[in-house]
C-alpha cells in the first residue's frame, strides 16, 4: 500500500512536537502522526498519537502529562534531570496534543474514539484530559483495565518491574537508600 507524507510541524529539539500526516492512496482513511514528549534517556522516549481519519475520527493513545514524566522518571527515581525537561511546562505534552490536533483540523469535540493499545503509563495518562473535552468512548485490552483504571495497579506495575527496567538499562532507583516499596508504603500507613 502506499501513501503519501506530509509534514505539518517538524519535531523540536527534544524530539516531540511533530505532526506528520499520511494519506493512504486508494483508501478513504487520513492518519495524523503527532508525537508528544516522554524523556528518552531515562524513559521510553517520545510517544507516537495517532488520528485515523475515516468513518469515525480514532485516536490512538493518549500520551504522558509533562508532570508526571518528570516524576516517574526524575523524581521518584532521583535521577539528574536535564535542564531542557526541567524547563519544560508541567502540560507541555499536553499542548503538543492540541497544536497537532488543530493542525490535523480537529478539535477535541470531534474525537469519537480513544484506543488505548496497551497499559504502559506513557499511552495513556493524558486520557482523562481527552475525554473531559471530548464525546469519546474508550477501548483497551481487558488485561491492561487494572493498569489504566486503577492507581494501585499502576503503581504495582511500576515497582514489581524494577528489575525488568533496570536490567534494560534503567537507573536503579534511590541508589543506596530503602527500596522504593518500603518508602512508599512508609508514607502512606
Amino acid at each position: 500500500m502506499s501513501f503519501q507524507e506530509t509534514q505539518l510541524q517538524p519535531d523540536s529539539k527534544i524530539g516531540s512536537g511533530g505532526v506528520r500526516r499520511f494519506v493512504l492512496n486508494g483508501q478513504k482513511m487520513v492518519i495524523t502522526q503527532i508525537t508528544t514528549f516522554c524523556p528518552d534517556v531515562i524513559g521510553p522516549g517520545p510517544v507516537h498519537l495517532y488520528l485515523i481519519e475515516s468513518d469515525a475520527l480514532v485516536l490512538l493513545d493518549a500520551g504522558l502529562p509533562t508532570d508526571l514524566a518528570k516524576s516517574f522518571f526524575y523524581y521518584w527515581r532521583n535521577q539528574p534531570m536535564p535542564r531542557e525537561v526541567e524547563e519544560l511546562e508541567p502540560d507541555f505534552s499536553e499542548r503538543q496534543f492540541n497544536m497537532g490536533l488543530k493542525l490535523a483540523g480537529y478539535d477535541y469535540s470531534d474525537i469519537d474514539l480513544l484506543v488505548i493499545s496497551h497499559g504502559h503509563p506513557d499511552h495513556f495518562l493524558l486520557a482523562h484530559s481527552v475525554l473531559s473535552r471530548s464525546k469519546a468512548s474508550v477501548s483497551a485490552h481487558v488485561m491492561d483495565t487494572p493498569t489504566i483504571c486503577n492507581p494501585w495497579g499502576l503503581l504495582n506495575g511500576w515497582f514489581s518491574r524494577q528489575q525488568q527496567m533496570a536490567a534494560t538499562g534503567m537507573p536503579e532507583p534511590w541508589s543506596g537508600r530503602e527500596s522504593v516499596r518500603a518508602q512508599l508504603l512508609q508514607g502512606l500507613f
